[in-house]
């Protein structure tokens, strides 16, 4: 019994442990009538009040693309700047696949 133990300790463990540094985000979207400009994916900083930037990119014909890591599953949100229209924030879990 105590040798099952130890096995299945030892596939815990192993499971736990794995990394995740292949694996990352990507957030495509459209949005007619948008424009061109900046878009951001936004989270609140686990320490402290200050926002952290997590991913950035183009707004190019109503379309644009995000890619970024996570360390850990986190809420956020999606921001445009500089666009035609102003939609509101877009809240969104953010996770690594």
């Amino acid at each position: 019994m105590n040798y099952f133990k130890r096995i299945v300790m030892l596939l815990l463990l192993g499971s736990c442990t794995q990394k995740n540094s292949d694996k990352s985000f990507e957030i495509k979207g459209k949005i007619d009538g948008l424009g061109n400009g900046k878009v951001y994916v936004l989270s609140p900083a686990q320490t402290s009040a200050i926002t952290d930037t997590l991913a950035t990119g183009n707004v190019t014909e109503y379309t644009f693309k995000l890619k970024g890591k996570v360390e850990f599953p986190r809420l956020a949100k999606i921001s445009f700047s500089g666009t035609k229209k102003k939609p509101r924030p877009v809240p969104i879990v953010l996770e690594n696949t």
